[in-house]
């Protein structure tokens, strides 16, 4: 219960960084040079890695449901 409570938790705040990033695109003038392409290089790849660490977290979780635990 406790890990689908953090799971939820986590899902939220990637959802509200995937808004926030989507926010600042269309608000923020990120400059159509080097500089601007390499934020927008590293707000992609930080997104995408937190999203595969949810997956793998989430396939995780759904291995261990209605096992019996180890000692």
């Amino acid at each position: 219960m406790a890990k689908e409570k953090s799971y939820q938790q986590l899902n939220k705040k990637i959802n509200k960084k995937l808004r926030m990033t989507t926010i600042q695109e269309h608000h923020e003038e990120v400059e159509d040079t080097s500089d601007g392409a390499l934020k927008r290089l590293k707000l992609v790849m930080k997104l995408s890695l937190e999203f595969v660490i949810v997956k793998k977290w989430d396939l995780n979780l759904h291995d261990t449901i209605g096992k019996q635990p180890t000692v």
